[in-house]
């Protein structure tokens, strides 16, 4: 991998006892994205791309001791940014970044490409899942040899949510060596197709036609998005509850948080995050998938998520948990507590 062009930017801050770095990381990376320009789904042809892309990264410091250098990497949904991971509102029971680096860890939360301070490149062509898998297994990489602001980490845990975690499983099929332990939430395997032989389905290959549940991210902020093309969406608000699980699993205010802090996604992204639900061979780590028990986006037929064990066959380990109640925005919900401390159990039973 090559040597990076560093940072833009860089600015040191403290939040709650623990110190924060905010900076932007030049990725010079390559990838082998989907041709979509056929309208056509799955899509059959590739197109090379390539180029140094600005990644908005928040790198903060355990708030207590730690024998150990272990770095959770963070990467959320998408329509999601890197605050769905250090939640502004009630941060004492959301922020999954409060209660980790309370209890010696570090986090790295990214603001994936098309997301907050990062690079917006064309949605449609470049912000695919296969660049995005190139990005995040570039800087858990710079994570490792001490790129990240002269921090060498011993041990690289990557949490992902929905997308993240569909971006999870590009990087431990593609390069199984570089994450010690894959924590998958609001994500499962989708179930055999037997219709394979059926024609595909016809999108707009332009991008001026919404996927359906979204809209464009101009219309819903153009103050915010109003530069950016018809291929960069955002959920409609009416959808988001969709999200959630039965009234009382949730506050309505967070409800509303989340949708006055919605991230972009691409239409790129949403109609090839597919291809990376596949079996990583290869990957030794340790696996733990974590799903709500009413997450419809995830798990259409439920969750179960026995099955789930035969896409990881060399794991040094592969478990899974179900959190009562709650939907697919797990962070958001009034069990958020329960989802952390079920992941804290796990790590410290698999020495982490």
């Amino acid at each position: 991998m090559l040597v990076p062009r560093l940072l833009l930017s860089t600015l040191l801050i403290t939040m709650s006892a623990t110190t924060a770095a905010e900076f932007i990381l030049h990725v010079p990376v390559s990838a082998t994205n989907y041709d979509i320009s056929s309208g056509v789904l799955p899509p059959n042809a590739t197109i090379p791309v390539s180029g140094t892309y600005g990644i908005e990264l928040h790198l903060s410091a355990p708030s207590s001791p730690s024998p150990t250098r272990t770095l959770h990497v963070l990467v959320s949904g998408a329509t999601y940014g890197s605050d769905y991971w250090d939640v502004g509102f009630e941060p004492e029971r959301y922020s999954y970044v409060r209660y980790f680096t309370a209890r010696g860890y570090w986090t790295l939360c990214v603001q994936r490409l098309g997301n907050g301070k990062s690079d917006h490149p064309d949605g449609m062509k470049v912000v695919q899942v296969p660049l995005d898998v190139e990005i995040l297994a570039y800087i858990v990489h710079l994570a490792r040899t001490g790129g990240l602001h002269g921090h060498v980490f011993e041990k690289i845990v990557y949490a992902g949510h929905s997308y993240g975690s569909a971006i999870l499983n590009g990087i431990i099929a593609k390069h199984p060596g570089v994450i010690d332990a894959a924590i998958f939430t609001g994500f499962s395997h989708p179930e055999p197709d037997n219709n394979d032989d059926e024609p595909g389905e016809t999108i707009d290959p332009t991008g001026a036609t919404p996927i359906p549940g979204f809209q464009p991210a101009h219309s819903f902020d153009p103050v915010l998005w109003g530069s950016l093309p018809p291929s960069y969406i955002v959920t409609l608000p009416s959808t988001r509850p969709a999200f959630y699980g039965a009234d009382g699993t949730y506050d309505p205010v967070a409800l509303a948080w989340d949708i006055a802090h919605m991230e972009t996604a691409t239409t790129g992204q949403i109609l090839t995050n597919a291809a990376t639900k596949i079996s990583a061979p290869e990957f030794k780590g340790d696996v733990l998938t974590v799903d709500g028990e009413g997450d419809g986006a995830a798990c259409p037929t439920g969750c179960d998520l026995k099955g789930e064990k035969e896409y990881y066959p060399a794991a040094r380990s592969v478990e899974f948990a179900i959190i009562p109640g709650a939907g697919h925005a797990l962070n958001f919900h009034l069990s958020a507590p329960t989802t952390y401390e079920t992941i804290y159990s796990w790590l410290k039973k698999h020495g982490y």
